[in-house]
């Protein structure tokens, strides 16, 4: 069995008889990348774009087909499991052990037992001392914060349900690793605690709470949430003794706001919030519905929240302009009614402005759009998203240099973005005809998000002006698959540029591209 772990120290054991493996760094990156594409691999054009982001296209492969050759050597006999395709670089895991991939999988499930042995699998951070470059830093990012995150609700729940007496030091032990990671993360210090508390430790619980108001008094001058403060009072009390309230059964981790069943105010709507951001900004149809749920019971909850039912509306604008929905009108119409509900809540919230903006920018209304999203920005001056949305409304209306710098301002306020400011910088290149700059931030954009249609639609247009029809072809089909609206018709008629030149500009390349005319009906396939 080879043992290979990704989660906290890189270690790779061919034989359990004999000392793990020394990989290079290089190695290390992209055997990482491979693990955490999951069964089906990593293309080529991503690892090269990940590893090699720095050097011209013709370069990064070549310089990934040497690096294979040496993870190949490196690895020995377990090297036949990497199966390596003319485009596609996979693992055929039989015979290994993957740390990331036991993670993954128990932690799925809805049993304590598993969420347990998900949490032995759970050795700290990503690739907490692999090198691979910044393309490789920033999506490894990303991706560490997802891991950590789940860690943390594992460890909320099993500080609750776990039977303490076997596996008390494991449980603490998490807690400690995961607050050391994440110092500000209220829940894990929740879970600590209650594990001290649980464990009969009530002055080890004591002291736990108190460095819990230290750090976030501390750093970022807030007091912990009502919820546990009510908590650690309950734990604390001589009278309410050392058990605690068992959660309400979840029947998928999936379904995360289940993990705060028992909380109440800010913490239940924080926590929420953000899972709802994380699952929005993965911008996937079926990520995309859980969000607008997830959004949704933060409204049931608190009723008219201003942050909430406009990101609502943002869900249902992102379901008409990719073809996630059969009722384009009505999603456009859904979105309108809850930026009208988000503005007459609270004016003095961003997201509804941006979202008002993004209604009138595709409705043609440029001027008013200007103005929508130029409040947004005096309201959230150091939000990404604020310098993204204006830099969307110059690159339609042509003000590609506008366009750029505020994509330079966006990705320094949020680096670990998901692809969409990159595909807002190609296109704004492409305006340009920055045909080179155009190209790499779109496929930095595809490395983020392989499966952003509108990175691979602008990335078709590139490849159409510069002469390279079969890719340009392949990024077409692959932005048709993903986006059923994509036409020349969507091109010509719902896209909303001021200028006719860029217009027209962008439906003949897309018609050299080999971009079908009309709209895919909802529900069929390409």
């Amino acid at each position: 069995m080879v043992d290979l772990h990704v989660l906290g120290s890189f270690r790779f054991r061919a034989d359990p008889d004999v000392e793990p493996v020394r990989l290079s760094h290089r190695s290390q990156a992209l055997l990482t990348c491979v693990v955490l594409a999951g069964e089906q691999g990593m293309s080529r054009q991503q690892l090269a774009a990940l590893l090699w982001g720095d050097q011209a296209d013709a370069a990064a492969r070549n310089a990934l087909r040497q690096a294979l050759h040496r993870l190949r050597r490196e690895l020995g006999a377990a090297a036949t499991a990497l199966v390596c395709t003319a485009e596609r670089v996979g693992l055929s895991a039989a015979g290994w052990r993957i740390d990331l991939w036991c993670f993954e999988a128990l932690s799925a499930r809805a049993d304590p037992a598993s969420w347990l042995e998900a949490l032995d699998h759970y050795g700290g951070e990503l690739a907490a001392d692999v090198e691979g470059g910044t393309e490789f830093s920033a999506w490894a990012a990303v991706e560490r914060s997802r891991l950590r995150q789940r860690a943390q609700q594992l460890l909320a729940l099993a500080s609750e349900r776990i039977e303490l007496q076997a596996h008390l030091d494991t449980l603490l032990h998490r807690a400690r690793m995961l607050l050391t990671a994440d110092p500000l993360h209220e829940g894990s210090h929740c879970a600590l605690i209650r594990l001290y508390a649980r464990a009969g430790w009530r002055a080890k619980a004591a002291e736990a709470w108190l460095e819990c108001r230290r750090v976030l008094r501390h750093e970022v001058g807030v007091e912990p949430s009502t919820a546990t403060r009510e908590m650690v009072e309950c734990l604390l009390d001589p009278g309410a003794g050392s058990g605690v309230q068992a959660v309400a059964p979840v029947a998928c981790l999936a379904h995360s706001s289940a993990i705060f069943a028992r909380q109440r105010g800010p913490t239940l709507v924080l926590d929420l919030m953000l899972r709802g951001w994380q699952l929005f900004v993965l911008y996937t149809s079926g990520a995309n519905r859980q969000a607008r749920e997830v959004f949704a019971q933060v409204v049931d909850h608190e009723g008219e929240h201003a942050e909430a039912l406009a990101l609502i509306g943002f869900t249902h604008w992102l379901d008409a302009v990719n073809g996630w929905c059969s009722d384009v009108r009505g999603s456009l119409d859904a979105t309108a009614r809850f930026a009208e509900r988000a503005l007459a809540c609270n004016r003095a919230c961003a997201t509804p402005h941006h979202l008002q903006g993004k209604l009138l920018l595709w409705q043609g209304r440029h001027a008013q759009a200007l103005a929508a999203l130029q409040r947004g920005m005096e309201l959230a001056p150091t939000a990404g998203y604020a310098h993204f949305h204006l830099a969307e409304w110059a690159m339609w209306v042509g003000r590609g240099h506008e366009a750029l710098a505020h994509m330079e301002r966006a990705l320094q306020l949020d680096a670990n973005e998901h692809g969409v400011f990159f595909t807002i910088r190609g296109m704004a290149a492409w305006t340009l005809r920055e045909y080179d700059a155009a190209a790499d931030a779109l496929q930095r954009a595809l490395t983020r998000n392989p499966d952003y249609a509108w990175a691979h639609g602008a990335l078709a247009a590139v490849l159409a002006e510069c002469g390279a029809p079969s890719d340009a072809r392949a990024c077409a089909d692959a932005a048709g698959r993903l986006n059923r609206r994509f036409s020349l018709d969507f091109a010509a008629r719902a896209l909303p540029f001021a200028d006719d030149r860029l217009r027209q500009r962008l439906v003949l390349a897309w018609q050299a591209a080999g971009m079908p005319a009309r709209e895919r009906a909802a529900g069929t396939q390409p």
